[in-house]
């Protein structure tokens, strides 16, 4: 396939704007992706419990957790 003269290739799934889409329009690889980077920050805050308040465990989730969660939402 061309478009311009030039030649396109064919790709199972492409990242854009941080955002996985592949060729069948599914977010499967998309929530994969999130699912392991909230997994991490879920680690974090548990190691973190035992020695931390509370306020020290939110600001964690809002940086650690909750951007991964509200990006490429619409509101």
């Amino acid at each position: 396939m061309n478009c311009n003269k030039f030649p396109l290739e064919q790709v199972n799934s492409t990242k854009y704007l941080g955002t996985t889409i592949d060729a069948n329009l599914t977010w499967k690889e998309q929530i994969a992706s999130v699912e392991k980077k909230v997994a991490q920050g879920c680690h974090a805050l548990f190691k973190l419990q035992p020695i931390s308040d509370i306020k020290i465990l939110r600001k964690v989730y809002f940086s650690l957790i909750h951007p991964h969660l509200q990006y490429a939402l619409l509101t």
